[in-house]
């Protein structure tokens, strides 16, 4: 029985499989390039939550602060105009009632829609 030998173009041959050709080495630089992005995209990601919750925190306190001032001038324009139309109304006006009504009811409703507002957006 002969032993057969490897020839050496042979063994270069099967070597050269392994090498990796251009169009390999350019996926997995493209594949390692996309890892990276989705990696940044995940930081990026937290970060933006990061700042929405605190945008969310200030939004908050600041609604607070309008509320309690639309709440501050509908009281105060009440009481500005209540005597006036408290006059009107007892000196015999016949008008006097349906505008003392229309007022309230206006301050009333602005009122009513800045607490709406908050249920609405801020849930409570």
């Amino acid at each position: 029985m002969k032993k057969r030998f490897i020839a050496a173009p042979q063994v270069m041959r099967s070597a050269s499989r392994f090498v990796p050709s251009r169009k390999s080495l350019m996926m997995l630089s493209a594949l390692v390039l996309v890892a990276s992005i989705s990696v940044q995209a995940q930081d990026e990601i937290e970060t933006i939550k990061t700042q929405l919750a605190t945008t969310n925190t200030s939004l908050r306190g600041t609604y607070i602060v309008v509320r309690n001032l639309i709440y501050v001038i509908c009281g105060v324009i009440g009481l500005a105009t209540l005597p006036a139309k408290y006059q009107k109304m007892q000196s015999g006006d016949p008008d006097a009632g349906k505008s003392l009504l229309n007022w309230g009811g206006a301050l009333i409703l602005v009122a009513a829609g800045a607490y709406i507002l908050q249920l609405i957006f801020f849930g409570g």
